[in-house]
């Protein structure tokens, strides 16, 4: 299976579980990698941030996961949205995450998906990612030990590179009651 926007990368319903058998990795050393996706139509929030580490023998590392708005008019993060606190990631190739998340998103939106990692002395966690027409990733590498805000200058960019980072949405529910007398049923969800 190879990176796809919606199942392994960007914005998606369900957690990936499935290895997207990547081209390239990045390891996190004191750096943060980073992904632009648009929210899908209905989108409301976000309860899980997550990525996938390839590197096999990496060792446990502290990391961070954000949300960043879009900087359109320099093609990059701007404010950092939300952050989590630094979270010790289980050591071994897969899936990364971090759920409980209540994060409110606009939908039809660009948005940064970000993942920061310390630096470890031994086996690094590695974000995957594949040659992508159209999609774009931002890094800084240059001793970031926390998810920046704003992001500023990036330290280098990948146009036409898609990072295996992911945000899993949900959509908004609305229940209008009382409207029995109008067409005639107690209450309509939308």
């Amino acid at each position: 299976m190879a990176l796809e926007i919606g199942v392994s990368a960007g914005f998606v319903t369900t957690s990936p579980t499935a290895d997207p058998n990547p081209t390239y990795q990045v390891g996190f050393s004191d750096s943060v990698q980073s992904g632009k996706f648009t929210s899908p139509s209905g989108a409301s929030k976000i309860t899980e941030i997550g990525f996938y580490n390839f590197n096999a023998s990496a060792d446990a590392q502290n990391m961070e996961f954000g949300i960043y708005e879009d900087d359109s008019i320099n093609s990059r993060p701007g404010t950092l949205l939300y952050g989590t606190s630094q979270t010790s990631i289980s050591s071994g190739k897969g899936w990364k995450k971090i759920t409980g998340l209540n994060i409110a998103i606009s939908q039809s939106t660009s948005y940064w998906i970000a993942i920061q990692g310390d630096n470890n002395s031994s086996g690094l966690q590695s974000i995957s990612a594949d040659s992508f027409a159209g999609e774009f990733s931002e890094y800084k590498t240059t001793s970031i030990t926390t998810l920046p805000s704003p992001w500023g200058v990036s330290d280098g960019d990948n146009n036409d590179f898609l990072v295996a980072a992911y945000a899993v949405y949900e959509t908004s529910s609305t229940t209008i009651q009382g409207l029995q007398s109008i067409i005639g049923v107690s209450s309509i969800t939308l």
